[in-house]
């Protein structure tokens, strides 16, 4: 039912021109110059006018994506020449800030680095501080993080490997976590973990904040591309678009270079006939080092991939997109109510693995953690799936209506009012409780009653944007159209 309060709240073009006019225009990137700026910013944005495209058929819009397209890949890291922690300057974006490994040095007093400090937490690590006091002939180190609300304290650290008061023994824990406790610091460190860098000074009095790792992330590449390569689809589909075909090959071209970079990070299995991307090399700059790619990322490649398949006529794109489809469909659990229901990640995380299974250096022991995904990384997941059954391979439209059950009876509320948080049904007061209706919208191919839904939460939330409405009018134009074939 919809909120008499927000009744009045327009879906009209109008409306979304108006609130198309008031965005900002401005690069992104200056602010903190990190890929996610663009992977959860501007690509969404792109998206949106995408949409909006679609609506109107206003090649303005189209510029629009081309002048904001060639904005993103100028911030490429080869294009600026910018070099990440492996020191190389690849066909990808950086990031850094909250999500990566962060590290520092302890200087002695001739101003020589005698010890590493890394922090590898999941996320969170340029929060960490480490401040050391020389006490003769050793030192004392507090480690401080506000947002784990951590302060552990060692005293009496002696650089002597005999010592029982040796600094490795006393700071570094055997099985680090990726999620320190916030009630308890006693202990072995949860923030860091100190290296030995061969040398035999002592580190002198010093505070030390720690400074996150550049890594060109192959996560990112998926979703800052997929709507650079939408529109070429768009445009190489449409013959009165001809001039932007010289945008379209370049954006095909540049997304091209970086998948072929990045086919090192590939890697085939857990099943038969199943693949994933890593989130870097072993001993890299993620946190978790030489793990599998969460869903949402896969969903993201998958959807590229598919695309550039299309475009470019290369197997490789399409091989790759049907072995991620089978390792998500795989992981699907089907429920009463002809729904489906499934997790955040995957194997190994979910199982859990030992020291033994020798699988990364940041997190050598973990227990299962097999975690309920939530309904705003669910949206990239489900475009894995409909963008696999519109290509024809691994999901059909059986799969798509039990994913449109999953929205109508387990994400969206009851009252319309907003979501739950998990794609469970559980959840509900968490921040993922206000994720925008948009990512759910395109299974209303299956089931209009994902668009009813969607418009009437858009509207009880009283909430205007953008990217929403351009979407909701996309599908109230799709849907006035004949039904795809069954």
């Amino acid at each position: 039912m919809i909120s008499q309060a927000n009744a009045a709240l327009t879906i009209t073009r109008e409306r979304c021109e108006e609130l198309y006019s008031k965005l900002s225009t401005d690069d992104p990137w200056p602010k903190n110059q990190c890929g996610s700026s663009l992977a959860w910013g501007e690509a969404a944005v792109i998206h949106a006018i995408l949409d909006f495209y679609e609506v109107t058929g206003d090649p303005k819009y189209l510029r629009e994506v081309v002048r904001r397209g060639d904005r993103m890949l100028s911030h490429r890291d080869d294009a600026r020449g910018f070099e990440d922690s492996t020191g190389k300057a690849h066909k990808a974006w950086s990031m850094a800030r909250k999500y990566t490994v962060a590290e520092g040095v302890l200087l002695d007093s001739s101003g020589t680095p005698v010890v590493r400090v890394r922090s590898v937490p999941y996320a969170y690590n340029d929060q960490t501080k480490a401040v050391v006091t020389a006490t003769g002939g050793g030192f004392s180190m507090s480690v401080t993080n506000e947002y784990y609300h951590r302060d552990e304290t060692f005293a009496d650290l002696s650089l002597d490997p005999k010592s029982p008061r040796y600094f490795e023994r006393i700071v570094n824990d055997t099985t680090p976590t990726p999620n320190p406790d916030r009630a308890d610091s006693s202990g072995t460190s949860q923030l860091v973990k100190l290296i030995p860098l061969g040398k035999t000074g002592l580190p002198k009095s010093q505070s030390v904040t720690l400074k996150p790792l550049w890594l060109a992330y192959c996560g990112y590449i998926g979703i800052i591309y997929h709507p650079l390569i939408r529109f070429a689809d768009m445009v190489k589909s449409d013959p009165k678009l001809k001039d932007f075909e010289p945008d379209a090959d370049r954006f095909v071209r540049a997304a091209d270079e970086s998948y072929d970079e990045f086919r090192t990070h590939f890697r085939t299995g857990p099943g038969k006939d199943e693949g994933y991307y890593i989130t870097c090399e072993r001993g890299g700059a993620f946190p978790w080092d030489n793990l599998p790619e969460p869903f949402n990322y896969l969903g993201e490649h998958t959807a590229s991939e598919l695309l550039l398949y299309k475009l470019t006529g290369k197997p490789i794109y399409k091989d790759h997109a049907e072995c991620m489809a089978r390792l998500f469909k795989h992981r699907l659990k089907l429920m009463p109510g002809n729904l489906y229901v499934w997790h955040y990640w995957y194997e190994p995380v979910t199982v859990g693995y030992t020291r033994q299974d020798d699988i990364l250096d940041n997190y050598p022991e973990l227990a299962p953690r097999a975690a309920i995904e939530d309904v705003s990384h669910g949206t990239l997941d489900v475009r894995l799936a409909i963008d696999a059954a519109r290509a024809g391979i691994v999901f059909n439209r059986t799969d798509l209506r039990r994913f449109a059950n999953t929205f109508l009876k387990n994400v969206c509320l009851p009252d319309k009012s907003g979501f739950n948080g998990r794609v469970d049904g559980t959840a509900k007061e968490t921040k993922y409780g206000r994720t925008g209706v948009s990512g759910w919208l395109p299974l209303a191919e299956v089931d209009p009653k994902v668009y009813e839904a969607c418009r009437e939460v858009y509207i009880n939330r009283g909430q205007e944007g953008f990217g929403s409405l351009a979407r909701l009018l996309l599908w109230e134009k799709r849907l006035a159209r004949p039904a795809l074939p069954q």
